[in-house]
């Protein structure tokens, strides 16, 4: 059977920027961080003392406090940037289609809020309640955000670690591809600001701990990067059959022209080799389009090893000229590493390009570092005609994740 063409035509998120895409998206452009001291709980005692917290959050006006209160704060984040892609979309679930309808979640740290306060009533007590392990599945928020869409088809749930929504993309659309759905709703969530997570990640010195100056500590590519800051939030796209789309006149947003999935096994610092062949594997028409892409949206969280690793992959990939050329830009500089949800985030800003011709900035970058010699629009968003886009995530564990988008 001959492989379908896979389109954007829905999008959903919660950030650290705000409760949609809209607001997310406008402050990218104008360069806003949306980092800051925490206020979840008391971090006076660790290293690294900001985040990129979703603050003031209310829950969708379809999920009663009550319901809100019966699930894990990530599966909360993944339901509301569900049902916002699907009302994006235009796209109306029957009985007859729900079937046909898949989703595919990343997650890298399944209730991780709930494992906080449920090991804490523990220790309290003796006892958790009956919500605690369905809130702490690592199915959990999948299965939250199938139930609110109605979606009758596979509903799986990933873990790649940073790359995992990117993966569940990947995933979601070889089953567009093949034609085992017609439609998939595809993202992740993450909402890891627990006390052990924070003193986790710092304990392997991932952490930035410039908490004087949060707005300040993401700082992809510089010479005075001293580690990530984590966030929580969620990010969904809808993938759809073009045929589809087309037929109930639907607005397609961008195609999802390639993606990869592979593993580099048993490392600790990922290579530049295996972070290109990612790249590759995700161009539809290798030859062509290694010429033809043009905005990166780098994984660059802030990791000094990571980020030079990231520059060297793209010069080896597309070559030191190409890569010259290329228009590259991190958003995690202003939204922090939001794990499980980032990839989501980073595809959704790939068809925001394509589809408004603006490349948002990477802020904080004074002085870049040894290594770190392509152009990265530092500082300010800037006006650029998107046809192809490519973005890359790198999972804890080995995992190189690719997604390239084209115009419609």
């Amino acid at each position: 059977m001959d492989e379908r063409e896979v389109v954007i035509t829905g999008m959903g998120a919660v950030t650290p920027l705000g409760r949609d895409v809209a607001s997310t998206w406008a402050a990218l452009v104008a360069g806003t961080s949306g980092i800051g001291p925490i206020t979840a709980f008391d971090a006076s005692p660790y290293k690294s003392r900001i985040a990129g917290e979703v603050r003031d959050y209310q829950p969708p006006a379809s999920l009663t406090a009550r319901e809100a209160s019966r699930l894990d704060r990530a599966s909360v984040f993944a339901l509301d940037a569900a049902l916002q892609a699907l009302e994006h979309s235009g796209l109306s679930l029957t009985a007859e289609n729900a079937v046909r309808a898949g989703l595919v979640l990343g997650c890298a740290r399944p209730g991780e809020t709930s494992v906080w306060r449920g090991q804490e009533a523990f220790w309290r007590s003796g006892e958790v309640s009956a919500g605690y392990l369905p809130r702490t599945l690592a199915n959990s928020a999948a299965a939250v955000a199938a139930g609110a869409l109605g979606t009758r088809g596979p509903a799986v749930a990933i873990s790649a670690g940073g790359a995992s929504a990117t993966a569940a993309i990947a995933l979601a659309a070889g089953l567009v591809r093949s034609g085992e759905v017609e439609v998939a709703f595809a993202g992740g969530t993450d909402a890891a600001l627990a006390p052990a997570a924070l003193s986790g990640f710092a304990a392997l010195g991932l952490l930035s701990t410039r908490n004087d100056e949060p707005e300040r500590a993401s700082r992809p590519f510089d010479a005075d990067a001293d580690g990530m800051v984590l966030a929580e939030g969620a990010g969904f796209v809808v993938l759809e059959s073009e045929e589809l789309a087309r037929q109930r006149g639907a607005r397609v947003y961008a195609r999802l022209a390639g993606a990869s999935s592979l593993m580099e096994p048993n490392v600790s610092t990922p290579s530049p080799r295996e972070a290109g062949r990612s790249f590759r594997a995700a161009l539809h028409q290798p030859a062509l389009m290694q010429g033809e892409i043009d905005y990166f949206c780098a994984y660059a969280a802030g990791l000094p090893d990571i980020d030079k690793m990231e520059n060297a992959a793209i010069k080896q990939s597309f070559g030191e000229v190409t890569a010259s050329k290329l228009t590259i830009s991190a958003p995690k500089s202003m939204l922090g590493h939001m794990l499980g949800a980032s990839g989501a985030i980073d595809a959704i800003v790939c068809v925001k390009a394509i589809e408004t011709g603006t490349i948002p900035p990477t802020i904080n970058l004074e002085r870049p570092a040894d290594g770190c010699d392509l152009d990265y629009t530092a500082g300010t968003a800037r006006p650029l005609l998107v046809r192809n886009a490519l973005c890359y995530a790198y999972g804890f564990g080995g995992h190189h994740v690719a997604l390239c988008f084209s115009a419609p």
